[in-house]
């Protein structure tokens, strides 16, 4: 196991420091983790119980499916975004880069080969996925980040925020783990919509009536079969891969409680989802001086009514 990564785990039910012993990593109250072909399982044995962890579990499991059979224009789509999320991100040479929710594939989509040589670069997920990677990987949740304090230079979660049960605990543990004055940089789809709206038989009758007048019968048919969905746009609050769907201004009432505050965005369409952008965000520590709260308020508000 690559030393710059062993030095910086932690248990991730007690939180106290590993110890390598044979082939497994060890803490002082013998709570024990295998080191798979030279990372580490750090999945907790506590805190992955009850229903929200049995509909969590179905959930990767669809998205292991979904990763395993991908849609090439997806993908095609997803990968020119990923770019420009890339250069948004803004790294800067010899840092130290969490990745939370990096996913099975072999590379994280949104680096170019050569930042591979510059940086470092940790990918954290809860799914193995593949073996061979260009950078360091953590088998382990958000929930429980298994690492130091104040460790990571940047933290970035790339798709994979509304993949996460409870929002406000892992935004205290990423807090914990970043150094002071670093940046969470996050790419997420937003809604201009309110998902989960109140969908009456009248708005409902409306809706298929409205489609089989365009001659949209396909799309009626779809309307008729399931209240969620009307004209393309899908109101669900959650589907089978995620637990969250946000507008901006839901997204940015989550971050409060951990004290971040954004310091950048980005909006750019999304061609494959009716009602929704990518969402580039920057956050920052928020201060705790009176200034800086207002500067933090202003650029909230900001960022909503734009």
């Amino acid at each position: 196991m690559n030393d710059t990564v062993a030095k910086l785990l932690i248990c991730p039910d007690c939180s106290r420091p590993l110890s390598l012993v044979g082939d497994e990593l060890v803490c002082k109250r013998q709570h024990r983790f295998q080191v798979d072909h030279d990372s580490p399982v750090l999945l907790p044995h506590s805190a992955m119980s009850g229903s929200k962890w049995q509909e969590w579990e179905e959930k990767q499991e669809h998205g292991l499916e979904d990763y395993e059979n991908p849609d090439p224009t997806y993908i095609a789509l997803s990968n020119r975004v990923a770019g420009q999320f890339g250069e948004f991100c803004n790294f800067k040479d010899d840092t130290v880069v969490l990745d939370i929710g990096c996913g099975i594939e072999p590379t994280l989509f949104y680096v170019k080969p050569e930042w591979y040589r510059k940086l470092t670069f940790i990918g954290l997920d809860p799914l193995r996925g593949k073996i061979e990677r260009p950078y360091h990987f953590v088998q382990a949740i958000a929930e429980k980040l298994p690492f130091k304090d104040d460790v990571f230079d940047q933290v970035v979660l790339a798709t994979s925020l509304d993949h996460i049960i409870e929002l406000g605990p892992v935004m205290k543990e990423i807090r914990r783990v970043l150094k002071p004055h670093s940046r969470v940089s996050i790419w997420i789809t937003v809604f201009e919509y309110s998902p989960g709206r109140n969908i009456t038989l009248a708005s409902y009758l409306k809706d298929v009536v409205y489609l089989i007048s365009r001659g949209r019968l396909g799309d009626a048919g779809r309307r008729f079969l399931n209240p969620y969905l009307a004209a393309g746009v899908d109101y669900r609050p959650t589907d089978q891969f995620h637990f969250h769907r946000f507008t901006r201004q839901s997204l940015l009432d989550s971050f409060r409680p951990a004290d971040f505050r954004p310091t950048n965005y980005f909006l750019l369409e999304d061609h494959l989802n009716q009602g929704s952008k990518h969402f580039f965000l920057e956050l920052g520590p928020a201060n705790k001086s009176n200034s800086k709260k207002t500067k933090r308020s202003k650029a909230s508000h900001e960022l909503r009514t734009r």
